[in-house]
């Protein structure tokens, strides 16, 4: 009952695996029609060829921006000099024709001439500072002047020296490193410092000194017992006292002994003569 019946609807439903077959073919068909996304322009290779900065070969935009930068800022040094100069001189003239040439027609002179009044007298501050701290370290103990002495020849030496000054950097930074590394292990060893006792000394051993040391106390060495002190002539009376005891039982012990021998001898002749008397007695 109930087995081997019709199915009641002859629609089947489709397999899993052709279902995931035909979401995946749909997703193809979805990627193919979408369009492909377009690479974002650099702009700054194109605002730096407006300006006149072509792109080097191979060359990313920080590199450029680095180099335009660079030389941005020396034009901009070569026009301030360039104006100071000018004021200094009082070329009237050429005021008009710098103001032409370096875009400064929109402001007046003097606007110009007061920041740059400004500049003058920030650098003659920086100036005033440096004298005084020169100033400030002359006055320092002498402990100090030959660093001081060193450092001034070592920036006449950079001066002469342009080229060698990464040199001379990279020798600053080895003895650097190398000083730290030396104070760093310095200070490791006394804290890990341990007493190295040599094979058969002894706590109570009288100190050594080195020659320098033996030279300088030779003197106070020289002038030891020299005063009377009571302590002195006691401990002189009871060596002496203990030298006389010393020497009469040194005499006692040699008598005893001369004795000891004399009656060993005595006792032998006793024995040989006992024993001669019974061989005799026995014939």
């Amino acid at each position: 009952k109930g087995k081997n019946l019709d199915p009641k609807t002859d629609d089947q439903p489709f397999p899993r695996r052709l279902l995931e077959i035909q979401e995946l073919s749909k997703r193809y068909e979805q990627a193919i029609r979408m369009p492909k996304k377009r690479r974002s322009r650099n702009h700054i290779f194109e605002e730096s060829h407006r300006a006149g900065f072509e792109r080097r070969k191979f060359e990313s935009a920080k590199r450029l921006l680095k180099r335009v930068g660079a030389i941005t800022t020396e034009e901009i040094k070569e026009k301030r000099m360039l104006i100071i100069l000018m004021m200094k001189r009082g070329w009237r003239i050429e005021r008009c024709v710098l103001k032409a040439k370096y875009e400064l027609a929109g402001r007046d002179m003097r606007q110009v001439e007061a920041d740059y009044k400004k500049m003058e007298e920030s650098r003659e501050r920086r100036k005033r500072k440096r004298l005084k701290q020169e100033m400030k370290e002359s006055r320092k103990p002498n402990v100090d002047v030959k660093h001081n002495e060193d450092k001034r020849l070592h920036e006449n030496e950079k001066l002469l020296h342009p080229k060698m000054k990464r040199k001379l950097s990279r020798k600053e930074a080895y003895r650097e490193r190398k000083r730290a590394a030396q104070v760093s292990e310095r200070n490791e060893m006394i804290l890990d410092a341990k007493e190295v006792i040599a094979f058969g000394s002894r706590v109570d051993a009288p100190p050594v000194f080195a020659s320098k040391q033996r030279r300088k106390l030779e003197s106070d060495f020289s002038k030891a017992g020299s005063k009377p002190l009571l302590l002195k002539s006691n401990l002189e009376a009871q060596l002496g006292h203990n030298k006389g005891i010393k020497k009469c039982s040194a005499n006692e012990t040699k008598e005893r002994e001369e004795a000891i021998a004399a009656e060993r001898t005595r006792v032998i002749e006793a024995y040989r003569l006992l024993k001669k008397n019974r061989k005799n007695l026995t014939c």
